[in-house]
């Protein structure tokens, strides 16, 4: 005998009850925004620096979320920040560190690093600064 999912079936109500729900759940969650919602990025500058952002990818260009990000200026002590869902990081460091002397190290088990790729505007005081990290899959 052949079961028919019909409007009378009580598989298809659950079905349908169950789509209905999930559609729910996607349309109320909160949007997640390409660079992790950064909107008041530009208005905290004058407090704490300039703004230091990136993401962490592997090899093959895909993002590693949790990857743990450490930048160390000359001076002061360094700031370490973990990857969010996207893979994107951002944080300061002391307002008086030079974005130029600005190391980047970037860990995750089962990773290395292997390049950090810099993006800055050519004024050496840049109010923004994105360093991206490439780690390799050991």
């Amino acid at each position: 005998m052949k079961l028919r999912m019909t409007a009378q079936c009580p598989s298809a109500i659950a079905l349908r009850i169950f789509a209905w729900g999930l559609t729910m759940a996607v349309l109320s969650a909160p949007v997640a925004r390409a660079g992790g919602g950064d909107d008041d990025a530009a208005g905290d500058v004058a407090v704490e620096g300039p703004s230091y952002y990136g993401f962490v990818w592997d090899t093959r260009g895909a993002t590693i979320p949790g990857a743990t990000v450490v930048l160390r200026g000359k001076t002061g002590k360094p700031a370490e920040q973990k990857a969010n869902l996207l893979g994107m990081y951002r944080t300061h460091i002391n307002k008086d560190v030079k974005p130029v002397d600005v190391v980047m190290a970037c860990e995750k088990a089962g990773y290395r690093q292997t390049k950090v790729v810099r993006r800055q505007l050519p004024d050496a005081s840049a109010a923004r600064v994105q360093i991206d990290c490439v780690m390799q899959k050991l």
